[in-house]
């Protein structure tokens, strides 16, 4: 099998949104430094430009990257599900009951037909965790 055909790159994330928490509360509890991110009240700016586009933001939003093993998926989201930041399962029960959404994003590049399986055993620890699933799968 040719390896090159068969290469496939991947970005792990965590998507956290709230709509009233401040982000300095989530970071408090999830201290993972976001990618992207705002707090519930600020002024909504164009992620492009910083331009203000008036109004504020109706929702605290982050995108905390994870750092992903190239050679396993599986292994990364295991090595994400058995981390620190996801340790606190009280303060995870708490942000989701009380409107927040919390998504382990997986971005997919891959050069054709893409395949993932997902163990019973991981279904139960990403729900033990109140994740959500977001992938998102291109081909190159």
């Amino acid at each position: 099998m040719n390896k090159k055909a068969t290469l496939r790159v991947f970005s792990l994330s965590l998507r956290v949104s709230h709509p009233s928490m401040k982000l300095d509360q989530v970071l408090a509890r999830i201290p993972i430094k976001p990618e992207r991110a705002w707090s519930v009240g600020d002024p909504r700016l164009s992620p492009r430009t910083g331009v203000d586009m008036g109004g504020v933001q109706v929702r605290t939003y982050a995108v905390m990257p994870f750092v992903a093993d190239p050679a396993s998926i599986d292994a990364s989201i295991a090595k994400v599900l058995r981390s620190d930041c996801l340790a606190d399962e009280d303060f995870l029960r708490e942000f989701t009951g009380s409107g927040g959404s919390l998504a382990l994003s997986i971005g997919i590049e891959a050069p054709r037909k893409l395949e993932f399986f997902l163990s019973p055993a991981m279904s139960a620890e990403l729900g033990s965790k109140h994740l959500n699933i977001w992938i998102s799968a291109h081909s190159r």
